[in-house]
């Protein structure tokens, strides 16, 4: 079994953050298709999110398979909670594993932690009519509420005396 991954690299509740997507691609996305993320509710999406982020995951989306799959547009909706990834490059080949990554993802305000069912995204591959080629659900993935604690202390300056006679 492949898993399906959406998954926070900053996983605070209200943070906005990048997603790592990663799933298996069973049915080739042709070139033009789209790559659509739902998002449960309370998600919400900033202006960089429609900027497909520089990164290498980013350059070749199906990574050593053949063909060089890009990032040809993204768009946000807040509205529907969706993400949707139009592909440039070339067609991925059935069986490939798409991974890229989605900034500007506003995460939820209610923590989700290992005690609960968590989030679970819906990643669904279509082609470039609309036709839905396949759908799918994340594991699970999980929010932490920020913390308040701080750390505090003493800085010393010896003005260069050193400590046990050592400068």
């Amino acid at each position: 079994v492949s898993p399906v991954i959406v998954f926070p690299r900053l996983a605070l509740t209200s943070a906005t953050t990048t997603y790592e997507v990663e799933f298996p691609a069973n049915i080739s996305i042709p070139l033009g298709g789209k790559i659509v993320i739902i998002y449960p509710s309370g998600f919400r999406f900033a202006s960089s999110c429609a900027t497909p982020l520089t990164s290498i995951e980013n350059d070749d989306l199906n990574g050593f398979s053949s063909g060089v799959v890009t990032i040809a547009s993204i768009s946000c909706n807040d509205a529907t909670q969706t993400v949707l990834v139009t592909t440039g490059g070339a067609a991925t080949v059935a069986g490939d594993r798409v991974r890229f990554l989605i900034q500007g993802v506003a995460n939820s305000i209610q923590a989700r932690d290992y005690t609960t069912a968590g989030y679970v995204a819906v990643v669904k591959t279509k082609d470039v009519s609309g036709t839905v080629l396949e759908s799918k659900s994340s594991q699970p993935f999980f929010l932490t509420q920020a913390g308040s604690q701080l750390i505090s202390g003493t800085v010393f300056d010896d003005n260069g005396s050193g400590l046990f006679g050592f400068a």
